[in-house]
């Protein structure tokens, strides 16, 4: 069925800043493929693409090139644009009469120079194009957390204004407002003093830096371990190393770091992911990376547990104690105190989790590989075996981000096809004339979806959690968001409400969810099978942002994992964890 609520505004996006980013069309309508835009690559998928081959500054309004001398297609006649035009049920004997309501070109802002870091600082919306404008207001930032959208720094998002993660032009973002008043707006840093805190917080031996003013005259002291500011005079001994005057400021500031998700939180090869490293200090005062040796020449053992060990059991359990070994001696690291400590002698050591330093070169030329299965080596850990189901297709490494493998009725995916094929008519439509059913490979969404599930049956006690294979009828325009970027209720229609709860809505019946299934051209129908992890059940409420306790008596306790119309006869589920579906089939009928 298709989602539910009420459909979100589709606002024009603001101004993009640094890059240059096109902004992103709207989920109602089809966007330039951004890799038939990317003359290194090219789409793999050809005419079967399901977007635009044609040059997406022309839909912008502004090639400079024009039709003639341009790389790119500006015909939108050409047979891949008007089959892709007629999915979204756009009349192709007018292409040209939606571009109009496409892309909307407002001016481009200039980039920040010189902007001082004590709070004259840029506010951003979280638009396609990471622009700026507006900042949300504070209670809306904080519900919205400090994820940074991995989709937008590569130019994919399909969610637009309306995703619910932030979109900036930098795998991190530092922001500032006034300490301990949090009904005003984060504040974003101008681009130069958010990569130059970044480089410094990336340098594990810094605790603070100091920010200057365009005079050269230090503004405040950011601390890096409680994350605010403070007048300089409270840090004599940094001003003095730096031989600068104090110059006081009447206002501190909380401070805070919006970022992309961890590597430990992500499949291995994730793009633009946050890899975070933990180190400890010696007896010298020498800041020792885990797993490797001490680079100042004094002979000491080497850990036996790695930056990404940690990651990956912090990820999993930030308050745990990890319990290694060096050659001579035991430690416990707690994760909760950022402290290690000798088994035997009792002698304790700081700890502390940097990220490696990101450059703006190595967001603009990333390296890209697809998600591989990594090995974990901390006890305790999910154990998760994130590796990619046998019977896929191969995939290319510098390929799309995903791929459709056609099912066939006969030959080696036969049994796969029927199999799908009995579950879509047992469930409600029979005689149904199906066109085509496709595997949807997407390793990102895979590996994010396996290692849920292993999350989820940790938290239940070694107990595997309830797993089934349900339908979700759509709008035609959203099947490659879906693919992409996995189901989410922003993408989902307006007539199917939202009595159980604001999330993404699945059905036992086939015959449910075709009535969610919007018509695209030719009056063919798609709808997904999606594996869905229900998990522990209950009713839910159109209130609902996310399942309810499962004790009352504890509102910030465990949960329920996802909400039903009936306990006893659960037709409709509502995920809120997008972790917790994958869009394995698509059926066109």
């Amino acid at each position: 069925m298709a989602g539910r609520g009420r459909q979100p505004s589709h606002r024009p996006p603001s101004g993009g800043i640094g890059r240059g980013r096109p902004p992103t069309a709207s989920p109602r309508l089809p966007a330039a493929c951004t890799w038939y835009n990317n003359r290194g690559r090219g789409c793999s998928k050809g005419p079967t693409c399901t977007f635009l081959h044609v040059c997406q500054f022309y839909l912008k309004g502004g090639c400079r090139f024009g039709a003639q001398h341009c790389a790119f297609s500006h015909n939108l006649h050409d047979a891949q644009p008007m089959e892709v035009l007629s999915r979204f049920g756009i009349d192709t004997s007018k292409p040209e009469s939606f571009l109009h309501e496409m892309f909307v070109s407002p001016g481009v802002a200039p980039p920040v120079r010189g902007a001082l870091p004590s709070g004259r600082v840029g506010n951003r919306r979280r638009t396609p194009s990471g622009g700026e404008g507006s900042s949300r207001r504070g209670d809306g930032d904080a519900g919205r957390g400090t994820e940074i959208c991995t989709f937008n720094l590569r130019n994919r998002c399909s969610f637009g204004d309306t995703c619910h993660n932030w979109h900036c032009p930098m795998p991190y973002q530092w922001q500032s407002r006034h300490a301990g008043d949090d009904t005003k707006d984060w504040k974003d840093y101008s681009s130069k003093i958010n990569i130059a805190i970044e480089k410094q917080f990336s340098d594990v031996i810094n605790g603070d830096v100091c920010l200057l003013g365009s005079n050269n005259k230090p503004l405040y002291v950011l601390n890096f371990k409680d994350m605010k500011t403070r007048p300089p005079q409270d840090a004599s001994s940094l001003l003095q190393r730096l031989g600068l005057d104090p110059m006081a400021k009447d206002k501190d500031y909380d401070v805070r770091r919006l970022s992309t998700p961890s590597w430990g939180a992500k499949p291995a090869g994730y793009p633009f992911v946050t890899e975070w490293l933990w180190y400890w200090q010696d007896v010298d005062g020498t800041w020792v990376e885990y797993g490797q040796m001490n680079t100042s020449g004094a002979d000491r053992d080497q850990s036996s547990l790695t930056s990404q060990d940690i990651e990956d059991r912090y990820q999993d359990q930030p308050d745990a104690e990890l319990t290694f070994n060096t050659q001579h001696h035991q430690y416990v690291l707690r994760l909760r105190d950022m402290q290690q400590e000798n088994v035997k002698y009792k002698t304790k050591r700081d700890v502390r989790r940097r990220p490696k330093f990101v450059s703006d070169d190595n967001v603009t030329n990333p390296r890209r590989n697809k998600p591989t299965a990594r090995r974990r080596l901390t006890s305790g850990s999910s154990g998760a075996d994130d590796s990619l189901p046998a019977h896929w297709r191969a995939m290319a490494e510098d390929g799309d981000d995903y791929d459709e493998v056609p099912l066939s009725p006969s030959g080696q995916t036969a049994g796969e096809y029927q199999q799908v094929k009995t579950l879509f008519e047992q469930q409600g439509m029979p005689g149904t004339p199906i066109i085509n059913i496709k595997r949807v490979q997407n390793p990102y969404l895979w590996s994010a979806y396996v290692r849920k599930k292993a999350q989820m049956k940790k938290q239940s006690g070694g107990t595997d959690p309830k797993e089934r294979q349900l339908f979700h009828g759509t709008r035609p325009e959203v099947v490659d968001a879906i693919c992409l970027q996995n189901f989410d209720w922003r993408l989902s229609g307006t007539s199917t409400g939202a009595a159980y709860g604001q999330g993404s809505y699945f059905s036992t019946s086939s015959k449910y969810s075709n009535d969610y299934a919007q018509e695209m051209s030719r009056g063919r129908k798609t709808m997904f099978v999606a594996k869905v992890l229900v998990g522990a059940y209950t009713k839910g409420k159109s209130n609902l942002r996310r399942p309810p306790p499962l004790n009352p008596s504890e509102p910030l306790g465990k949960t329920f994992d996802s909400c039903v119309n009936s306990r006893s006869d659960p037709k409709i589920f509502v995920i809120f964890d997008s972790a917790q579906c994958y869009p394995e089939y698509l059926i066109e009928y």
